[in-house]
């Protein structure tokens, strides 16, 4: 589910109007109820009383707005701070590397890879 949905369905249910949620987030009437009806197929309940001039959540859509506001609000924090993580991350990392592997310990004594004796 996409932050854009949760927020038109909690501006419907602030504003209770379809046509002003929908403009209030730049989108049409027909998207506004469009996604609101697909929220009660996709939960499987009905989540709003709406006649002509009348608008009130059911117990369903009382519980799913109140998630949503908490989404949202998470939402919101995790925006707010992640440039605080991006620009503490932010710094020149320098590294040295040498042209070939070191082992850990000289070869031994009679060891392929080990200096012989003259």
């Amino acid at each position: 589910m996409q932050m854009g949905t949760l927020r038109v369905f909690c501006d419907i249910v602030r504003i209770k109007n379809f046509t002003r949620a929908a403009e209030w987030n730049n989108r049409t009437q027909s998207h506004a109820s469009n996604l609101f009806r697909a929220l009660e197929r996709e939960f499987g309940a009905r989540l709003a009383e709406r006649h002509r001039g009348f608008f009130q959540l059911t117990p369903a859509g009382e519980i799913l707005h109140r998630h949503f506001l908490e989404m949202l609000r998470l939402n919101d924090e995790m925006e707010r701070r992640m440039p605080e993580v991006r620009d503490a991350a932010a710094g020149i990392i320098e590294l040295a590397a040498l042209p070939q592997p070191v082992p850990a310990e000289p070869p031994r004594r009679g060891h392929p890879g080990a200096l012989q004796p003259h």
